[in-house]
């Protein structure tokens, strides 16, 4: 038990540095600028975790001899709270003002709804059933959030080819502004979802779940490449297409022959942030900035 008590202390920390990162708790704001400059000590991480905010109620909790359930209650809280983080760092990196007021007051919306299920996510006493909503509802939000996103980046002049989507998107909208949706219908929203923003260039995975892909694939950058429909995939070795094969999302035809993409077919810059394939010669400068050298 006591094991388990200061594995949990330990992810408090980590959230709070989590947490310091979005817009959501200001006070937390200066751990994140230690954190970054490297000059975080032990006792200005304590110092700081101590501030008004869901890592003082914590770690009050579990200072307070907490029985089975209150650890695991405790578990599901930093899980969901880093959620929380994490979309609400997606919200602030969108730079909502860029597409019109009514976006910008959407987004604004978004963060205080955030805010409120921070309130609703540390109750101390949390069953199975309010553990599956709020999952579901944080699903709602974030999957909201890239609808909305998406029919901002079209805006409101687009070509008879993104009609149809910006039309679904609109659809999307009105579907999931009212909470309870159905997992079903959940589910198609986000394949429909995840075609549109390959096609516009926009990934519709989180900005972790992109890391995460990345990092455990663990190519060099211009080895990521999407189909005619925005699905990615990866390239190996030297990054050149030498075979082709099926999309495994939608059938469409991918990779290529001699170093040449199939048609219909690019490199995925949403994925690594390439401007070309690996192979190509233009990667050779533009893919690398000197600076890093």
């Amino acid at each position: 038990m006591k094991r388990s008590i200061l594995a949990l202390k330990d992810g408090v920390s980590s959230l709070a540095l989590k947490l310091a990162e979005s817009s959501l708790f200001p006070q937390l704001k200066e751990l994140s600028y230690l954190h970054r400059f490297r000059t975080l000590s032990l006792t200005d991480s304590d110092r700081l975790v101590e501030r008004e905010s869901p890592c003082r109620t914590l770690l009050s909790r579990l200072r307070g001899r907490p029985t089975g359930e209150g650890l695991n209650t405790a578990k599901n809280q930093i899980r969901f709270l880093e959620r929380i983080s994490e979309i609400s760092q997606k919200i602030d990196k969108c730079h909502a003002s860029r597409y019109g007021l009514d976006f910008h007051s959407f987004t604004l919306k978004m963060l205080s709804d955030l805010k409120e299920s921070v309130d609703f996510i540390m109750r101390p006493v949390l069953s199975v059933e309010d553990l599956k909503n709020f999952q579901n509802e944080l699903e709602r939000i974030e999957v909201l959030f890239n609808v909305r996103l998406l029919r901002a980046k079209i805006g409101s002049t687009f070509s008879s080819s993104q009609g149809e989507a910006a039309a679904f998107l609109d659809q999307a909208t009105t579907v999931l502004s009212d909470k309870g949706v159905a997992a079903k219908t959940m589910s198609s929203i986000k394949r429909r979802l995840k075609s549109i923003a390959g096609k516009l260039g926009v990934l519709a995975i989180t900005e972790a779940e992109r890391v995460a892909i990345v990092t455990a694939v663990g190519l060099s950058k211009g080895h990521w490449f999407k189909c005619p429909n925005g699905h990615p995939y990866a390239i190996g070795e030297c990054g050149g297409a030498m075979e082709e094969a099926r999309c495994p999302d939608c059938g469409e035809r991918i990779g290529g022959r001699s170093h040449r993409l199939t048609d219909g077919n690019a490199v995925a810059g949403e994925m690594d942030g390439a401007r070309y394939g690996a192979w190509s010669e233009a990667a050779n400068l533009e893919n690398f900035d000197l600076r890093d050298l």
